[in-house]
């Protein structure tokens, strides 16, 4: 239509000879056009194209609905800082020599309670020694838990048996005011009480994990939840929270995924709103509808499979 509406106008503006020789290409250009639409329809009336092209739309949906399900989600700050920026090559070796050999999970215990109690003291060590067995974690080599340097420091000889202890918030002063264990002061917060005794407000343990999976936002995020999970359970008894660096990020990728599928979906209602007010025809807005569902499938699919991720 562009090509010859632009010929026959031409040929108003033309002399008679001249005009004659336009009209005839453009009838040979007007007849080529008519010629391959119906050829083009023709071959698309056929049954074994139609069921060819039915297999092919098969296809494409299954395909396009795997990649955009397993689209996947990357925080990289990769994606949030310039090419040349120094901050990139400093993320680079920590994610290349540290999170791998030493991811830390630090444990705030709110609620120490009477750790005078040596029942209390079994239960925080069970509580601590549940982290240290889990999975990816380095062990108790790699662990920043007061109580055992305190431990040494009330029984330096090995006189007293295991397991009989005994805690005593009064002692603090003295056991940090040693040069060894004075950047334990970094770890507790010690609360005098009106009465002039001292007692253990809160305190935060340190544990290390290690695994060269961890470089993988995914799996750091699977093990937070994993942190979490195991703190709820002694939630009643020390009212324990889990502090990561990566947290804020980390729970960020459950919330993308919703985001997108929110967008997405919003895009199609107003995208069928427009239609609906320029068509205004039921039939032809639910295909121009499932056009669009269609191709936004496609984008999203194909992104999972051109290797490009969701990002906040």
């Amino acid at each position: 239509m562009a090509i010859c509406g632009k010929q026959e106008m031409k040929i108003e503006n033309q002399t008679s000879n001249s005009s004659l020789k336009l009209q005839k290409h453009l009838q040979k250009a007007k007849n080529f056009c008519y010629n391959f639409l119906d050829f083009y329809i023709n071959l698309l009336t056929k049954v074994s194209v139609s069921i060819f092209i039915i297999i092919l739309l098969i296809g494409y949906l299954v395909l396009t609905t795997y990649g955009t399900l397993n689209l996947g989600i990357d925080l990289s700050s990769h994606k949030f800082f310039l090419k040349d920026s120094i901050l990139l090559e400093a993320d680079n070796y920590r994610l290349k020599y540290v999170i791998p050999y030493f991811t830390p999970a630090a444990i705030i215990v709110n609620n120490p309670g009477n750790l005078s109690d040596p029942q209390r003291i079994e239960k925080l060590n069970n509580f601590i020694h549940s982290f240290e067995t889990m999975n990816n974690s380095i062990g108790s080599d790699a662990t920043k838990y007061f109580l055992r340097d305190y431990e040494e420091y009330k029984d330096p000889f090995g006189d007293l048996p295991p397991g009989i202890k005994p805690f005593n918030a009064a002692d603090l002063d003295d056991f940090l005011s040693w040069p060894e264990y004075s950047f334990w002061k970094g770890f507790l917060k010690v609360k005098t009480e009106k009465n002039g005794s001292k007692i253990l407000d809160k305190f935060f343990v340190n544990v290390g994990f290690e695994g060269k999976e961890l470089v993988s936002w995914e799996e750091r995020g699977r093990l937070l939840k994993a942190w979490r999970d195991e703190v709820d359970k002694y939630q009643d008894t020390f009212n324990a929270t889990i502090y990561s660096d990566d947290a804020l990020f980390l729970d960020l990728i459950k919330v993308i995924p919703s985001v997108s599928w929110q967008s997405a979906a919003a895009t199609l209602v107003c995208m069928t709103i427009a239609c609906f007010l320029f068509m205004f025809d039921p039939f032809t807005v639910i295909v121009a509808s499932l056009s669009i569902c269609s191709i936004c499938l496609g984008i999203f699919g194909f992104l999972h499979f051109w290797s490009i991720s969701q990002s906040s």
